[in-house]
């Protein structure tokens, strides 16, 4: 289960992430405007809108709210330094309870103002409307993790639903190889490591200069 771009590649870059580091783990998740996504993943983009989730410590949190402003690494082509919101992919409540610390996802799009809208249309759903189905911004994306204690890990390229493609075929790979029984996460049978020697494309970066900037949250 969380074979993908996000999740699954974001599992597994949160996992080495707190192997490496102590304390909650961060992830953040950059997907551009520009790529035209599948009915599906807009279907439930949009879903999400004025929903609410558990946070690992027990508050209940509003979808695309408890915005913060995260630094981006100058290398994540399309990626100014900008806010984030939070989203319920599911692998942040896996990896809470497998690796026994909070673990929390952020999402943002390529432009400030898109993120923005984002956090506009949860308080308003019906705003979803009048969005167009392809965006400002490029098909790149990036994917980030960290604690607090170590360098982010970070992996950027262009077209998420291509990356979850490759994802994928590696996935199949790993179960054709492996004896899996029962239903197992991607970071559980899936390194940094060996994800990066099986796909080069998905070159795994360290940044230090990543100290999150902690804007106002708002739930």
């Amino acid at each position: 289960m969380g074979v993908g771009l996000a999740p699954g590649l974001t599992s597994v870059l949160a996992a080495e992430a707190h192997r490496l580091g102590d304390g909650p783990v961060d992830i953040v998740i950059g997907l551009g405007g520009g790529e035209l996504h599948g009915p599906a993943a807009t279907a439930w983009t949009y879903g999400m809108l004025g929903t609410r989730f558990p946070d690992p410590d027990g508050r209940s949190i509003r979808n695309y709210a408890g915005m913060k402003t995260f630094r981006m690494p100058a290398d994540a082509t399309g990626y100014r330094t900008g806010p984030a919101v939070r989203a319920d992919f599911s692998d942040q409540h896996a990896l809470t309870r497998d690796l026994g610390v909070p673990v929390r996802t952020y999402l943002r799009l390529d432009t400030s103002t898109a993120t923005l809208g984002l956090a506009a249309m949860t308080w308003a759903p019906a705003l979803q409307k009048v969005v167009p189905k392809k965006l400002w911004g490029s098909d790149r994306w990036v994917a980030m993790a960290r604690t607090d204690t170590v360098p982010a890990l970070w992996v950027s390229g262009r077209s998420q639903s291509a990356a979850t493609a490759t994802i994928a075929a590696r996935a199949v790979q790993v179960i054709r190889d492996r004896a899996i029984s029962k239903p197992t996460w991607f970071h559980a049978v899936e390194t940094a490591e060996s994800l990066q020697l099986a796909v080069p494309e998905l070159s795994v970066r360290q940044w230090d200069g990543a100290n999150w900037m902690s804007g106002k949250t708002v739930d």
